[in-house]
């Protein structure tokens, strides 16, 4: 649509150059050399832009006819660049090719070794390089050959050791044989360090690996004697299990009367046997008479002579028959004159037989 309303606009403006041109009034006279050409306006107007148009033309042929010999220089100045640019490429093509010949045929071991400086710190930069220190690292590239196939021997056989990047982080080595054509076996070891962060911060102090770490200013953090009842209380039966003996014998003895007769269930004999005497003392009935018969059976005889004459009165006719004769030996007098008529009548006559004089 733009294109139809341009043409009829250039149309309509020739139309009215035209007839301007043509009613233009008077005459044109031409006067040189005794001669007189005279010429109506519109005619002599339209004479002279044709004879503009022809100069133009003219002067345009012109030039050409005087570039025509740069432009052979030039043509022949690209014709003898793309021709040295082929033998070049030829060239190069049969260079690598001795050279493909020269690594089959010819063992070369190289050596490098260098230093590189990182003038700031940054995790980021040395994310997969190992150069996140701000630092000076020495780093080496070796790569050594040999083998029969290299002219030392007999046969097609290639052994290869090379090394890249050794002293950072992020170094390798391998070693290959093989033999030509045949089979090919190697090893390698490559060491990848991914820094993620190197600015990570904390306001406890201890040990890497610890379990005890203390906030500078406010005491022991992270430990065991800072838990609440409730907290206490909330310990899952499978965590008590697995709590270790100085975790325990870390509890005071408020801590040790809170637990429930449920995470009491849960320790067994050794865990028992690491508590302290005081915390033992201070077991309630209730916490006692949950110890299953089978870790009863397994308390040493510390643990039992730490007991109190009322928890071992507080013990059940169970639990007294899961007593042996040795840790019935291990009573102490005072225990042994508080046992009830009930325990001492469980008691098993094979461990009854046992008992010593005293």
């Amino acid at each position: 649509m733009r294109r139809v309303i341009w043409l009829l606009s250039a149309t309509a403006a020739a139309v009215a150059l035209a007839w301007w041109l043509a009613h233009l009034p008077g005459t044109v006279a031409l006067i040189g050399f005794g001669y007189t050409i005279e010429a109506a306006t519109p005619v002599a107007l339209v004479a002279g832009a044709l004879l503009l148009l022809a100069l133009l033309l003219v002067l345009r042929l012109l030039m050409a006819l005087l570039g025509i010999p740069s432009a052979l220089r030039f043509w022949r100045r690209d014709h003898q660049r793309r021709g040295g640019d082929t033998a070049v490429g030829r060239a190069l093509v049969a260079l690598a090719a001795d050279e493909e010949t020269d690594a089959l045929t010819q063992a070369a071991s190289t050596l490098e070794l260098g230093v590189a400086s990182t003038s700031k710190a940054s995790a980021k930069f040395g994310e997969y390089n190992g150069l996140n220190q701000a630092q000076a690292s020495l780093i080496g590239n070796f790569s050594l050959r040999g083998g029969s196939a290299y002219g030392m021997g007999a046969g097609l056989g290639r052994w290869e050791l090379e090394g890249s990047n050794l002293g950072t982080t992020a170094g390798s080595v391998g070693l290959r044989v093989s033999e030509q054509g045949q089979w090919s076996i190697g090893l390698r070891y490559e060491e990848l360090r991914h820094n993620l962060w190197d600015s990570y911060q904390t306001p406890y102090v201890g040990a890497n690996g610890g379990n005890s770490f203390t906030l500078p200013g406010f005491g022991l953090a992270a430990n065991t004697t800072t838990l609440t009842t409730d907290q206490l209380a909330a310990i899952e039966t499978a965590d008590i299990e697995a709590m270790a003996s100085t975790q325990l014998r870390a509890l005071t003895t408020d801590q040790v009367v809170a637990l429930s007769a449920d995470q009491v269930v849960a320790l067994n004999s050794t865990q028992l046997n690491s508590l302290t005497t005081a915390q033992t003392a201070a077991m309630l009935t209730s916490q006692l008479t949950a110890i299953e018969t089978a870790d009863v059976a397994g308390l040493s005889s510390t643990a039992l002579r730490a007991l109190t004459t009322d928890q071992v009165a507080a013990l059940t006719t169970d639990q007294a028959v899961a007593l042996t004769t040795a840790q019935m030996n291990s009573l102490t007098t005072a225990q042994v004159s508080v046992l009830t008529t009930a325990q001492l009548v469980a008691i098993e006559t094979t461990d009854v037989a046992g008992l010593t004089s005293t």
